[in-house]
């Protein structure tokens, strides 16, 4: 394991304090408060992050956020413990952290080039807060686009709702934590994303249906591999079985 120190930082904007790596067996760290920014980056192993906004299963290639002054506990995998890289910062522009969002995708080739500054042990700060300036660019830059990623979703969801997607599987095609995107979906269209998929294959089903396909056609061809729960889903949503449509349409 590697932790230490870095040199003194005169930034303002960026201020990054401590660096090392940690592989943690069965492990749980909190209730904890952090006087600083802690910002990992998980490259291998599974665990989990409690925080007043949830809690969050975390994986390879995410990075998670504990924010300066936040109760949080996180907790390693029994069967699969987590490996991860870390830095402890603050300064004006650490404040971007400060929203509900916990998780996000680490950038490509990220935690690579700070693992190598780690084993190499350096301590110039300057080097990190570079680091941390492109980090900090690629997320936001990302969540500027945010408005348009939202309506990328939904036309995916439209152009894909034959298929057996879910709201977890938009979500990981897309790099938002699920609760993030439901948050953000339902702002911008007024429903959660599961429940505009379920919507998406209702207008389609009632539209086959009052073509005249069958009620086990319509099923597979809006992303139903089971008869029975296709109607189920169609009564709850319109309050009347399928077969009302289909004989109406004879």
């Amino acid at each position: 394991m590697i932790s230490y120190r870095l040199k003194k930082c005169e930034y303002q904007d960026i201020r990054p304090y401590s660096v090392g790596n940690d592989l943690r067996g069965p492990a749980r760290r909190g209730p904890c408060i952090k006087e600083h920014y802690l910002l990992h980056f998980v490259t291998s192993g599974h665990g989990t992050l409690e925080n007043k906004y949830g809690v969050y299963k975390i994986g390879p290639g995410d990075m998670f956020i504990i924010r300066k002054g936040e109760t949080v506990t996180y907790e390693s995998s029994n069967d699969d413990p987590w490996y991860y890289v870390y830095i402890n910062l603050d300064g004006d522009i650490a404040k971007v952290f400060d929203t509900e969002r916990s998780v996000y995708p680490t950038p490509k080739n990220f935690t690579t080039r700070f693992e190598k500054l780690l084993n190499d042990r350096v301590e110039e700060p300057s080097i990190f807060t570079a680091l941390l300036y492109e980090l900090i660019y690629n997320l936001f830059e990302k969540e500027d686009q945010s408005a348009d990623s939202i309506t990328a979703v939904k036309n995916y969801i439209r152009s894909n709702y034959t298929k057996r997607i879910t709201a977890e599987s938009v979500s990981v095609a897309f790099g938002f934590e699920r609760s993030y995107l439901y948050r953000m979906f339902k702002k911008k269209y007024g429903l959660g994303v599961k429940e505009y998929i379920i919507q998406t294959r209702m207008e389609a089903a009632e539209h086959l249906l009052s073509l005249g396909i069958t009620v086990r056609e319509t099923a597979a061809n809006v992303g139903y591999h089971d008869e029975f729960n296709f109607s189920k889903a169609f009564r709850k949503h319109f309050g009347y079985p399928p077969s009302t449509i289909k004989s109406r349409a004879r």
